[in-house]
């Protein structure tokens, strides 16, 4: 205590700031503060004196520069601070100072118990560390003042059931006839335990006395015998009055029974009869067998007592109503809670609805409606209770059940609204995932609940389990993708999910929930360790009926997802509706939500797909444009002639696509084998083409944009402009170049070529489709585009396989009624096989 308070002097010159107040036990008077003078040599401070005044930053006084040449760093506060040569002159010590209080504060940390790791750098933070420590001990400290003030009124307690034990002590004993021996003369107990056996021997002293208390008296008809029981003194026994008592020594029956003996009489009055009673008869003198006459007249007779009818009746019935209170004890504390635990057992809980929310860590907000059906005849109340939930045996958390009023012989409604504390997270996710992929589950719930019944109260056990239904999502659907954004290596885009729920558990309040995107083989197969991506919904739940989320999906490109998103854009293109799974949650702020589900979705392409329609003509097909300046080819002598179909795209995004490198390969569904005749002057030439369902490759090349701009000569892709509104497309048509699929042409020149470089089949099989579906009473030809082409949005870009059927391509009719100079044919000259 010396050193402690040594060191908080101490402290209060080094632990202080410049703002601390002055040391009134220093002698530091606050108007020094301010002086005039210093306060160490009294020399006169000022500006005009050319010796300014400073102020120490330890002890507040006002001193010259002479006397403060010093600057210390001070605990708690940044930088130097100027120090007088009076509170240096102390800090000579504050090593052995730091030390002993170092050396103090650890002698504190081992009787608290506690250790630190924290080492103290200024005497003033050593103190703190003391002041920390000091503060547990006078803590326990307390804690041992509360402990002795309940030691003593146990103590207490303890010496008032003593005097309370030697007291019934006393009274067991005049009950067994010591009347005459006050309470001093009993021995004082030392303890509780010898005072409750000062009691045991009292009691056992009064049953022996109950037993050995069979006697008989006789008593004569003689007046001296009725005077002396008639008198209010205590009556001595004589040895010669024998018609007045008789003390009978063989054992006398009564209804067959023994009744009594010489010793027992002699026990009653407190000692043998001898002893008792001189030979004259008289009491002998301290003797304390003086018999009163009540006690007498209570013995008198007694070996001829009888019951009376009356007193019979009394007896039967009361030892009828102690059967019956007896039964009454039993049923209440023994069949009760039986009975009341039966009926627990019997209780079946059923999932009406129920919701989670809101998870965080290790806990999340449940609420449902169950119906609890039971067997029981009263109606009782069950207390609040904490509840185990379990799966397989194991338990994976509990929560706080309320107050329920059970109705008799009926369904009683519950409302829960309570927090799921989590205990075991990856076993709660692996209780949850069966349910979230279509499976249902039983959760066990125990407890020990406190019931109330008919004014009784008793802790009964509670082992029940509860169904959750499936809660697996159908008919989740992706639509309406729409590209916001592509980097190098991400394409962000968003798209409507709509699901159906039909299942009794929602899901509410999630927060941002990010899922894992994964293709989906043909058999069906999901191939986890493909991940295309993310799938990020901003407010997830899952509401009972159709939902409708907003969701954002992030497909990230690499070396090993290139192929896979290259078929999944593609197939979008198309406007195809394709399967992919997403898992999830990840990155879950909640452990126990963490991938629990594997969800399939079916995402809707482009309705109709990208391509929308061909054209052809005369003009564009048949004689075509200079690729260098779009004017239309010669019919002979045409170099880099470009010859094709005008398509169009559609665009229903709201960012702009750029198709690079485009190249299709055009067919008809149906297979086209045919006979024509092509007139050429007077010389017709009869054809024969077999059977063959391709039409032309037709792919982007520098100079399509030729013939509509002149400018754009070099320009070999089409952009795509973006949507203007939501649910609205824009429409773009440019030109690609036709030329024979591969396989397609023999090599053989039809016409002069100057005119057409191709084989006949060539030049005939738009004529010929044409034809032919004119014949199916169609004006347009059907065609299957599928190919390769390059998307570029941003800075994002992905070559896509595009595979569309039912495209319409409509014709010009000179494309039926074919005549380029001086050949011609028409569809009467076609045959079909």
């Amino acid at each position: 205590e010396n050193l402690l308070t040594s060191v908080l002097s101490t402290r209060s010159r080094l632990g202080s700031g410049a703002n601390s107040e002055p040391d009134a036990e220093a002698g530091i008077d606050a108007s020094e503060a301010d002086g005039d003078r210093c306060s160490l040599c009294e020399a006169k401070l000022g500006k005009r004196r050319l010796n300014p005044r400073h102020h120490c930053r330890l002890c507040n006084r006002c001193v010259c520069g002479a006397c403060s040449p010093t600057s210390v760093p001070i605990y708690g506060q940044a930088g130097l601070h100027r120090a007088c040569n009076a509170c240096l002159s102390g800090l000579g010590d504050t090593a052995d100072v730091s030390g002993r209080v170092s050396r103090l504060h650890r002698k504190l940390q081992s009787l608290t118990g506690k250790d630190s790791e924290r080492q103290a750098k200024f005497p003033s933070e050593a103190l703190e560390l003391c002041e920390q420590s000091v503060g547990v001990l006078e803590q326990e400290l307390d804690e041992g003042k509360l402990a002795k003030a309940r030691s003593d009124r146990l103590y207490a307690e303890t010496r008032s059931a003593e005097v309370s034990c030697r007291q019934l002590a006393w009274r067991l004993r005049c009950v067994g006839g010591e009347t005459g021996r006050p309470t001093a003369d009993l021995p004082q107990p030392a303890s509780l335990g010898q005072a409750v056996a000062l009691c045991e021997t009292a009691t056992k002293a009064l049953e022996d006395a109950q037993r050995k208390r069979r006697f008989s008296w006789g008593r004569g008809d003689s007046a001296e015998g009725q005077q002396r029981w008639s008198s209010d003194a205590r009556v001595p026994l004589r040895s010669g009055d024998t018609q007045a008592y008789s003390i009978f020594t063989p054992r006398p029956s009564l209804g067959g029974r023994s009744v009594g003996t010489d010793e027992a009489l002699a026990s009653s009055i407190g000692g043998p009869l001898s002893e008792a009673v001189s030979e004259s008869g008289t009491p002998r003198e301290g003797s304390p067998t003086a018999l009163r006459p009540e006690s007498t007249a209570r013995c008198l007779g007694c070996s001829r007592f009888r019951l009376s009818k009356p007193g019979k009746w009394i007896a039967g019935t009361t030892s009828c109503l102690a059967v019956i209170a007896c039964l009454a004890v039993a049923v209440c504390f023994w069949l009760v809670p039986l009975y009341a635990q039966r009926t627990m057992d019997g209780t079946s809980i059923m999932l009406l609805s129920a919701a989670i929310s809101q998870p965080g860590n290790d806990s999340v907000l449940l609420m449902a409606q169950t119906s609890m059906s039971s067997s029981c005849i009263i109606s009782s109340h069950v207390h609040g209770f904490n509840a185990t939930l379990g799966v397989g045996g194991r338990n994976f958390g509990w929560a706080i059940f309320p107050d329920i009023e059970m109705s008799a012989d009926g369904r009683t409604f519950v409302t829960l609204n309570s927090t799921l504390h989590i205990t075991e997270s990856k076993l709660f996710a692996e209780a949850m995932a069966p349910l979230l992929q279509g499976k249902a589950i039983r959760w066990s719930i125990t407890g020990k609940p406190k019931v109330t019944a008919a004014g009784l109260s008793m802790g009964l056990v509670l082992r029940q389990s509860l169904e959750l239904p499936a809660t697996a999502l159908e008919e989740v659907t992706g639509a309406d993708v729409d590209i916001v954004d592509g980097s190098a290596t991400e394409l962000h885009a968003t798209a409507d999910t709509v699901f159906f729920s039909s299942s009794l558990l929602e899901i509410k309040a999630l927060g941002s929930t990010t899922f894992a995107l994964h293709p989906v083989a043909a058999d069906g197969t999901v191939e986890m360790g493909m991940d295309l991506g993310r799938v990020v919904m901003p407010d997830f739940q899952v509401s009972r009926g159709y939902n409708r989320r907003k969701a954002s999906f992030f497909l990230r490109k690499s070396s090993d997802t290139e192929s896979h998103l290259s078929e999944f854009m593609g197939r979008w293109a198309s406007g195809l509706t394709q399967t992919v799974a997403i898992r999830g949650p990840v990155d879950s702020v909640s452990p126990f939500l963490e991938n629990i589900t594997v969800q399939l979705v079916s995402m809707a392409g482009i309705a109709e797909g990208m391509m929308t329609s061909a054209y052809i003509s005369k003009a564009h097909s048949l004689r075509g444009h200079e690729a260098a300046s779009g004017k239309e080819c010669p019919l002979i002598g045409a170099k880099d002639c470009l010859r094709g179909s005008v398509v169009s795209a559609q665009n229903v995004l709201h960012h702009a696509v750029e198709l690079v490198d485009a190249s299709f390969d055009v067919d008809v569904p149906d297979t086209l084998s045919y006979k024509t005749v092509m007139h050429e002057l007077f010389f017709p030439r009869e054809i024969s083409c077999n059977k063959s369902t391709r039409i032309a490759r037709m792919r982007t090349v520098p100079g399509m944009w030729s013939y509509m701009d002149p400018t754009r000569v070099q320009d070999s892709f089409a952009i795509l402009p973006p949507a203007q509104m939501p649910g609205q497309k824009s429409l773009t048509s440019f030109f690609l170049s036709a030329e024979p699929q591969p396989g397609q042409s023999d090599g053989e020149q039809c016409i002069a070529a100057g005119i057409d470089p191709m084989d006949c089949c060539f030049t005939t099989i738009l004529s010929a489709a044409a034809c032919f579906y004119r014949r199916k009473d169609l004006s347009l030809i059907p065609l299957v585009m599928s190919g390769n082409v390059t998307l570029l949005v941003g800075s994002f870009q992905l070559e896509i396989k595009v595979r569309q059927e039912g495209v319409p391509l409509t014709y010009a009719e000179e494309i039926a009624e074919f005549q380029v100079g001086a050949l011609r044919m028409s569809c009467s000259d076609f045959v079909f096989d």
